[in-house]
């Protein structure tokens, strides 16, 4: 009985200490679904012509169903347009001081050298460095996609998302998908957690006071 009891008090704490992430999206066309690139091809774009973004250097190619596996949707790009490497970026709206966490899902063209693709990604002024994906063994039907998160406080109600090729050459760049953004927060514990947590300390009460009355 005490030892159920102890475990209800130590689920409950746990649940209200936990951090969670807030569903709601602030990247506007994060997996690049507009505009609509041709079935089993792709078009290539400039300046304001993705939608949500700004293609602030050389251009992309718009990866449309089927020509390769998304990581998310049906929609992809690639930062190496037949320009060269690209830079992309958009303006988010945020909270000043809020916590926040940004995820992407990386690949690369799998048609071309150089195996390894490289790009850098930054947020107002932080930089969180340059990101590598092996195209070795992957293909148009296994991408093999991985995501990486990074948490950062905002310094403004207003930061520029940055994505920017490093790699040299045309049109087989690294690939990228389902960018978000959602704010980090802690977990409000339910009415059900207080209830569970009050009855297991209630419960441990009871237990010490018969064995007192026992002693």
């Amino acid at each position: 009985m005490r030892a159920a009891l102890s475990t209800a008090v130590s689920t409950a704490l746990a649940l209200a200490a936990t951090a969670s992430v807030a569903s709601a999206q602030i990247v506007t066309n994060g997996s690049f679904e507009t505009p609509t690139a041709p079935a089993n091809a792709f078009t290539t774009l400039s300046g304001s012509q993705l939608t949500g973004w700004t293609v602030s250097q050389g251009n992309v190619d718009l990866i449309g169903p089927g020509f390769w596996q998304a990581a998310a949707g049906s929609q992809s790009l690639d930062l190496n347009g037949d320009a060269g490497a690209a830079t992309i970026y958009q303006d988010v709206a945020l909270t000043l001081g809020g916590t926040y966490r940004l995820s992407f899902a990386m690949a690369g063209n799998t048609d071309g050298l150089p195996v390894v693709k490289t790009m850098t990604v930054g947020i107002g002024g932080i930089d969180f460095g340059t990101f590598s994906f092996n195209s070795a063994g992957r293909s148009p039907s296994a991408m093999g996609w991985e995501t990486f998160t990074r948490d950062f406080t905002a310094t403004g109600t207003t930061m520029r998302l940055t994505f920017a090729s490093t790699t040299s050459g045309c049109c087989t760049g690294p690939a990228l998908d389902a960018v978000s953004i959602a704010a980090v927060s802690s977990t409000v514990p339910e009415p059900g957690t207080y209830a569970l947590l009050g009855t297991g300390l209630l419960g441990l009460a009871g237990v010490a006071r018969r064995r007192r009355a026992q002693g």
